[in-house]
This record gives structure tokens, C-alpha cells and sequence, in this order.
């Protein structure tokens, strides 16, 4: 399995140290990884992966990625479609291609909380996720793979709001 690691590419969130082909890595650092996407966050943050499926086969799936630092207020995901790999501000992210809530995506969050998730999955599918209060400042753990976009909101706790 191919892994686009964008912790590497995008040199954000982490602290990776190559020498000759050997990854030197602080032992406490969050990994993700959601089909071609991974991240590896610094200790104490939590880290969110999720891989988008394209209702046709055509264009590339995309990978979004986030390691969440309560003290780093810029919002900034990495973003990856193909080989181009990008950091912008969440509330500019716009999946390039038509989303529904049965849009298929892989997903791995550690440590990650209830809120950031909400929004990315806000960018993926505007206005139709509601958090619960007593879920807001929860801290995640999920991995699925191949789950619609509801199942995953329902998995996380949140609410789905019909069209």
C-alpha cells in the first residue's frame, strides 16, 4: 500500500528526523492514516485523517489531515489531491468534486476532538452537522473505512440534519 505521507511533504505538525532511510521519531507522537493519507503529530496533539472517494472515477480522491494543537489557533489542515499538497485555513477547504451524505470515506482520528471533526466534515457536507453540546469538547478515537459520510457522523456522535 502506497502511503502519501504529508507530514513529510508539507513539513508541518511534526518532528521527523531522516538519515539514510532511517525515520528517527519521538516515541510519543499521534499517527493517522486513512487509505493513502497519513500525518504524524507532535506528543499531545491529536491528530485527524480522512480520505474522500469520488462519487465517479474521476477525479483523484482527497485526502485531508490536521494535528490539533489547543494553543495553535490558525485552523490550518493539509490538504492533498494527487501529488499537489497544500495547507489552508479549514473554513477555506471545498472538496473539489460533489459531495452527499453517501459519499464514501476512509477516516482515522486519535486524541482528536469533537468539534474539529465537525468542521471538517462541514467543509465535506455545509451545513448539515450538529453537535451535540455534551459531545463538543469530547475527544475522539475512530477508524473506519469504506462508511458513508452518515455513518461516520453518527459514529462520531454528531447529527445528521435532512435535506
Amino acid at each position: 500500500m502506497d502511503f502519501v505521507d504529508i507530514s513529510t511533504k508539507a513539513k508541518l505538525f511534526h518532528t521527523t528526523v531522516n538519515l539514510i532511510n532511517t525515520e528517527i521519531r519521538h516515541p510519543n507522537m499521534t499517527d493517522c492514516d486513512a487509505n493513502r493519507c497519513h500525518i504524524s503529530c507532535d506528543p499531545g496533539q491529536g491528530c485527524g485523517c480522512i480520505y474522500i472517494y469520488p462519487m465517479q472515477a474521476s477525479p483523484e480522491g482527497q485526502c485531508i489531515c490536521e494535528c490539533y494543537d489547543s494553543e495553535d489557533k490558525t485552523g490550518k489542515v493539509v490538504v492533498t489531491i494527487g501529488d499537489v499538497v497544500k495547507s489552508i485555513p479549514i473554513r477555506k477547504y471545498k472538496p473539489g468534486f460533489k459531495t452527499s451524505a453517501r459519499t464514501k470515506m476512509d477516516i482515522c482520528t486519535s486524541n482528536f476532538p469533537a468539534a474539529a471533526l465537525a468542521e471538517i466534515l462541514d467543509r465535506i457536507l455545509p451545513d448539515k452537522i450538529f453537535v451535540p453540546a455534551k459531545h463538543a469538547n469530547v475527544r475522539i478515537k475512530l477508524r473506519s473505512s469504506k462508511s458513508t459520510v452518515s455513518e461516520i457522523v453518527k459514529s462520531a456522535g454528531f447529527i445528521l440534519k435532512n435535506s
